[in-house]
Parts: C-alpha cells; structure tokens; sequence
C-alpha cells in the first residue's frame, strides 16, 4: 500500500524536521571516492534569494536551464604517505575531453577542517606535478554554527566566510535535498567579489556556486558565474569519461588488465609508495604488489588521465 503526500506538504515536513539543526559537523560530509559529476554552467539564477538567511530556508533551482560543459569532476580517495593526513585525503580532477592533461587539487578532511593541501597537472604520461602550500588553506571548520564567520587569507584573496543559511535545495532533475549554504566576500586586485555556495548529499565539495564580481570604483555589479555540478544519473554521455563498468581495470592471477585502448601510467601502495610494473603484452602488466589494494593512474584513447583505488584480490 502506498501513501501519496502532496509535494508541499512533505516538503513542508522535511523543512520542519531540519530547521533545528544549525550545526555544520564533521559527519555530514564522507571522504569522496570514485564519485564522478559533470559540471554544468547556466546564464540566470531565476527565482533564488541570495539574501536569505537562517534556517528553513527553500533554493528552487528546478527550472534552472544548465548548458553542459565537456568536462567531468572526479573525486576518489588518495593514498597520502603522510601519516598525519593518510585517512582523509582525496583528489579532485578535472577530465577535460579532448584535454592531454587533467588538473587536480588535493584535500584533507580530519575532525576539524576541510584543507585544500595543494593542486597541480598529471599530464599525458600519468606524470603528476603537485605543488603543495607551505600552509594548508582551511576550506571548512568543524563544527561551524549557523552565522559563524572565519577570516580567509589565500595568496591576494582575503575576506570573510559565513555559513548564513540552512534549509532545502532542488537542483533540475532532481529532488529536494539538506543543505548548508555560505557566503564568501572578498577583494582581489580592482574587484570585489561575493561567492554564495552550497553544500549536499556527504560531498565536501560545493554543488552549486554563485560567483559575482563588483567593480570597486562603483559597486556594480560587472560578472556573474553559475556553476553546478550534475549528478551522473542524469549527466549525459558521462560514460565517454570512464564510468562504465566495462571500462574499470581487472586484477586476474597477479596481472592487471586494462581495457583496449587503455594504457597505464602509475601504480601506488595505499602509503604513495611506487610500485614497479612491466608490461608482458599489450594491456596486461605484471605488478610487483606488496599489499591488498592499489592505487592506479591510467589513460584512456583520448590521453585523459583516470584514477582508481582498486582492491587486490588473491
């Protein structure tokens, strides 16, 4: 038997039953892993507050219209030598089709932050050229109460950050989810710009991003960005960048075998130890493993660089 609640209504319940919680902890967010979104841009927020604040709040981005960008956000976990940053550590790396490199960024989540650790490019050969902040740059703070601003100072961008709403956001194609929203002001050079973002759904990331740059002279306002990242469900021909079953590397009697067309770059022990590998024919490779789980770079036809954590099994 099945029981029908009018939309409004049950989003009413929903609102009621999280207006309480003002809190941003650590357990709302788990470390990304093989998690792929493609990001989408748009022309017009349409009907969303930007001004809203406090609990309750409701973001309707339903009717958004997105223009799809050929570029994919991967998110897998990062098998970090340093001991005090191995448990929480992923990549963020965007495949850009027809790209011969993919740029990353590298974050850490512990109990107390979210830090963006370093960035850089693997290129076409899987090599990967990190640079790494002399100081973290704390991207959240845990727990972070409702109307709770941090000073932020990165390179010549400083500012302030406030997590100024809570409430329910509904992304086109899909339904009302939890969300914590946060404005960013800050000054860079002539401009003056307001970054609102919003955070769902465990992934320390945001899945929405509203930038808008003021000229400083006046005020006004002279750019406004819409990013958004499109869940795979719905993300459309995401399978060209590596998502489909039959495209995921085989560890088979000590061999690893890649797909046709698939060549591989690096291999790393869960510690970001390098492990030697040669290839005995085309596409299968002979690893010389020391643990139960490895950490694979690898290219597909097009030289677009993939990861994967991928488990060892005797």
């Amino acid at each position: 038997m099945f029981t029908h609640i009018p939309i409004a209504i049950a989003l009413f319940s929903i609102l009621g039953t999280i207006t309480a919680q003002t809190i941003l902890n650590r357990d709302f967010f788990t470390v990304p892993d093989g998690m792929k979104f493609r990001k989408c841009t748009a022309q017009d927020i349409g009907n969303i507050n930007l001004s809203m604040e406090g609990t309750g709040a409701y973001w309707d981005c339903s009717s958004m219209k997105l223009e799809e960008a050929d570029v994919i956000y991967a998110f897998d976990k990062f098998p970090d030598s340093n001991i005090l940053f191995s448990k929480g550590t992923f990549t963020l790396t965007a495949i850009e089709g027809g790209a011969s490199s993919s740029a990353f960024e590298l974050y850490t989540m512990t109990d107390g932050v979210l830090l963006l650790r370093g960035f850089g490019i693997f290129d076409e050969m899987g090599n990967s050229s990190p640079q790494y902040f002399d100081v973290p740059i704390p991207m959240l703070r845990f727990p972070w109460v409702l109307g709770e601003s941090f000073y932020v100072e990165q390179q010549n961008r400083i500012g302030t950050k406030v997590m100024n709403a809570h409430g329910m956001l509904t992304l086109p194609g899909d339904s009302p989810k939890q969300a914590f929203k946060f404005k960013e002001s800050y000054r860079d050079g002539n401009s003056f710009y307001e970054e609102h973002t919003w955070y769902v759904d465990s992934l320390p990331f945001p899945i929405l991003t509203i930038r808008d740059q003021f000229l400083v002279e006046d005020s006004s306002l002279f750019l406004r960005t819409i990013d958004m990242l499109k869940k795979p469900s719905t993300a459309s021909s995401i399978e060209d960048h590596n998502t489909s079953e039959s495209h995921f590397p085989i560890w088979h009697n000590n061999m690893l075998h890649l797909p046709e067309n698939y060549t591989l770059h690096a291999v790393y022990s869960l510690k970001g130890e390098f492990i030697p590998f040669t290839e005995t024919m085309k596409g299968v490779y002979e690893v010389l493993h020391t643990s139960n789980a490895m950490f694979i770079l690898f290219a597909d036809s097009q030289k677009r660089i993939h990861s994967q954590i991928l488990p060892v099994i005797q």
